[in-house]
């Protein structure tokens, strides 16, 4: 049986692959390899519930990272209506 390399993505991102809706997958680093690829879908996440989300008029610059992190809020925030 022939090999082919495969990804593994968490629900719904492997499902929007596959139905044509998700066209990019970004990753930390180049990947080289080009050819025939299996979406795979992994192991389920925690899901959570968000309520009352509101977009902030100016974004805040911040380095980002994996999980839940932590940085101080400016004094003054402007929520956009």
């Amino acid at each position: 049986m022939p090999e082919i390399r495969a990804l593994t993505l968490h629900q719904p991102w492997a499902s929007l692959i596959a139905w044509g809706v998700k066209r990019y997958e970004t990753r930390p680093r180049p990947l080289s390899y080009r050819g025939p690829l299996a979406i795979a879908w992994g192991r389920g996440n925690y899901a959570y519930r968000l309520e009352n989300v509101r977009r902030l008029a100016v974004p805040i610059p911040a380095r980002g990272k994996q999980g839940l992190w932590r940085f101080e809020l400016p004094e003054k925030l402007e929520v956009s209506s």
